[in-house]
């Protein structure tokens, strides 16, 4: 799956809606999903911006937090988390049943790996 979110990388845990840097470092990017999710600055750029780890990342909806159809990544390998808009409610339920079912691939190689 590809396409356009907006992203707000999470600092100090503090993301909660009204705080300006919730609205001051969010960035419209292109992303990728794969066994990661790629960030790229537009959906022409083969060179990543960013990566965000799916390996035991747990994705929490957002919306009731950001009043926006949005959801988490909290991603404990790498200790970081960032919160993604959508454009839409639909877009942002895809993007959610996809990454999650990412996740939970991810987790199934993790363990099948580890047993030999």
């Amino acid at each position: 799956m590809e396409g356009w979110l907006r992203k707000h990388r999470v600092v100090d845990g503090n993301w909660i809606s009204g705080d300006k840097r919730l609205t001051s470092n969010i960035r419209m990017r292109y992303f990728r999903l794969s066994d990661v999710l790629t960030y790229y600055e537009n959906d022409k750029s083969n060179k990543a911006k960013g990566v965000i780890e799916l390996s035991n990342a747990d994705i929490v909806e957002a919306d009731q937090w950001t009043g926006q159809p949005s959801f988490v990544i909290f991603s404990p390998t790498t200790n970081t988390s960032c919160i993604l808009f959508a454009e839409n409610t639909d877009a942002k339920v895809k993007w959610v049943r996809q990454l999650s079912s990412a996740v939970m691939l991810r987790r199934l190689k993790d363990s099948t790996s580890s047993l030999n």
